[in-house]
């Protein structure tokens, strides 16, 4: 079998007769019959009936059969052609909380775009016990968690950590008296950041008592501070990030902190070798990055704490 053969067919069974499939394909008539008893000759099977004094054909069973498989081969065929000129380029798929892709990692995302553009990114949101599979089953390359799950070949490496803060309206009640009993319950925007967070709330706020509104993700909580009194609990980088947005808004630290927010990266054990340099680029950036952030305590060097996970 050659190309013109599969060409001559698939244009015959579009067209409905080798007259017409030959004319799409400006040859004769009976190149294209020639073609045609070839190919049935190669693959010992008739693919048309034929009929004198009927012009269209139709397919045989044979025929239905071969037709997916030529139109696969067309495909291949196709893409062998386009090689050359396909991009010489790796993807990296990273799948991250939504506080990493709306807030932290979006100064690296736009540094990896200008600066390695060999590099295409692949950005996810998930929460971080849905990054664990992915990172598993290889779905994404690089995860970034902030809740760590046991999965045998995925790995992980402490990124930074930081405090947590209370935030709140500069011109609000308890911005004058700084008394933990103006922080109304009725006026809190929660985020349920991990579970020792969870308890440690509940230790020191009544967890029984209504909230001003409960969110899912981080990148929705700036909409929710058009009221002076309402506040919330968050990381420190994200409350530095919220006063750049509104001036009108400030934090404070807590005399008996909430425990630190954590960060992961994970990969998988056995990364795949064409994806480690695109990582390598990935992470130095992230180190960049993360040093310019005051508030952060960085808890990784370089890529060298990453090539020690992989076998």
């Amino acid at each position: 079998m050659n190309h013109e053969e599969i060409e001559t067919f698939l244009a015959v069974v579009e067209h409905g007769s080798i007259l017409r499939g030959a004319q799409s394909l400006y040859i004769s008539q009976s190149t294209a019959t020639n073609r045609i008893q070839q190919l049935e000759g190669k693959l010992g099977a008739k693919l048309f009936y034929r009929q004198k004094g009927i012009k269209s054909l139709t397919l045989t069973p044979q025929g239905q059969n071969f037709l997916s498989i030529a139109k696969q081969w067309s495909v291949l065929w196709q893409e062998a052609q386009n090689l050359n000129s396909f991009e010489n380029y790796t993807e990296l798929r990273v799948s991250a909380v939504d506080m990493i892709n709306s807030f932290m990692f979006v100064e690296v995302y736009k540094k990896m775009m200008k600066n390695h553009d060999h590099i295409v990114l692949n950005i996810q949101t998930n929460h971080s016990s849905k990054i664990h599979p992915m990172v598993d089953k290889q779905i994404c390359d690089i995860g970034i968690v902030s809740g760590l799950y046991n999965y045998p070949s995925v790995k992980f490496v402490p990124l930074y950590q930081e405090d947590m803060v209370l935030v709140y309206n500069q011109y609000s009640l308890y911005a004058q008296t700084l008394d933990n009993r103006d922080l109304k319950s009725e006026d809190e925007i929660y985020l349920t950041w991990s579970e020792k967070f969870t308890l440690w709330h509940n230790r020191y706020f009544p967890y029984s008592k209504r909230k001003k509104i409960i969110l899912g993700t981080a990148s929705m909580l700036l909409s929710y501070f058009d009221e002076v009194n309402n506040w919330s609990i968050i990381p420190m980088s994200l409350a530095n990030k919220l006063m750049k947005l509104n001036p009108s808004i400030t934090y404070s630290l807590f005399d008996n902190p909430p425990p630190q927010r954590m960060i992961y990266l994970l990969i998988n054990q056995y990364l795949k070798p064409d994806i480690q340099e695109a990582i390598q680029i990935f992470v130095d950036e992230i180190v960049s990055e993360l040093e310019k952030n005051d508030g952060l305590t960085v808890l990784i060097e370089n890529y060298e704490k990453v090539q020690n996970l992989i076998k």
